[in-house]
């Protein structure tokens, strides 16, 4: 579901460094790989070819282990942090969890203690509360 989701960008603030799906990242790396394969007389060009055609390859998984190092939830009802008014679908990251209530972060300046059943991490699908 959370590469559903991603892919589709249906999550409000869920935003990547690079607006690039899987498909064009593996789209980039059969070009690279192609190109690598007609340059093939030409050894350094070959080599630099095919480590960027590694490197696209790639992009997707460092993206998806990227986007999870950083505890990303979606808010499910309406809440408010220091005057920030969070709306069901947006994605925020979870900083801490206490029994009833996570420290949730919109965005870089905005950080506030929301009720712990208001949000759910993407990548277990579980309470914040809830362990993990």
């Amino acid at each position: 579901m959370t590469s559903r989701l991603r892919e589709g960008g249906g999550l409000l603030g869920a935003g990547s460094p690079l607006p690039v799906r899987s498909i064009e990242w593996g789209v980039l790396a059969l070009v690279l790989g192609i190109a690598a394969g007609f340059a093939w007389p030409r050894v350094p060009l070959v080599i630099g070819l095919a480590l960027a055609a590694c490197a696209a390859g790639g992009a997707p998984f460092l993206t998806v282990l990227a986007a999870e190092a950083k505890h990303p939830a979606v808010v499910t009802s309406a809440l408010r942090i220091e005057g920030l008014d969070l709306l069901p679908g947006q994605v925020v990251e979870v900083k801490a969890v206490d029994r009833t209530r996570a420290r949730v972060a919109a965005g870089r300046a905005v950080e506030g203690w929301v009720p712990a059943d208001g949000v759910v991490r993407v990548q277990e699908g579980a309470q914040p509360g809830g362990g993990s």
